[in-house]
């Protein structure tokens, strides 16, 4: 039986040797840990551009039906409710996507490395910023009821 004992630090510190969420992600250099802030980079413009691909949908959805809405459709019950069609399942998938990213990000963030945390939150606030400058008109925040579409943890 083999032991799979390696130590990790649970503390933030600086270094180039780190495992990153699979056996083979290894970095053991300045050089490898340059790549993987890249590559965590790429995948924050990845669950950026979901989450705004997800705002723009339900936008467009609700627009859509906004003028189908009438008073006696406030309610929501049972009576209402419909299969799930192909948008919905879209939908899903994007917000598996978005999840998947997001726990993604967060277990990189738990390496505790420093150099890793900073680009994972710096990639965060680029990702926000570039896509908010291609896409001005969108709102990240708020969908159009005044609830928020971000989850606490992504």
């Amino acid at each position: 039986m083999t032991s799979m004992l390696h130590s990790m630090a649970m503390y933030f510190h600086f270094g180039s040797k780190e495992s990153i969420l699979f056996s083979f992600w290894n970095t053991e250099s300045a050089l490898g840990i340059f790549g993987s802030c890249l590559i965590i980079f790429i995948f924050c413009l990845c669950l950026e551009f979901t989450r705004l691909f997800r705002v723009y949908r339900k936008k467009k959805l609700f627009n859509r039906q906004d003028g189908n809405l009438s008073t006696t459709d406030s309610t929501i019950g049972f009576s209402t409710m419909r299969r799930p069609n192909l948008g919905n399942l879209f939908d899903m998938f994007l917000h598996a996507i978005q999840l998947t990213l997001s726990y993604m990000l967060m277990l990189i963030f738990m390496t505790f490395n420093i150099w890793l945390c900073v680009s994972v939150v710096l990639g965060e606030v680029l990702a926000r910023m570039i896509l908010s400058l291609f896409f001005p008109t969108m709102d990240l925040f708020v969908t159009f009821f005044g609830a928020s579409v971000e989850p606490c943890c992504g």
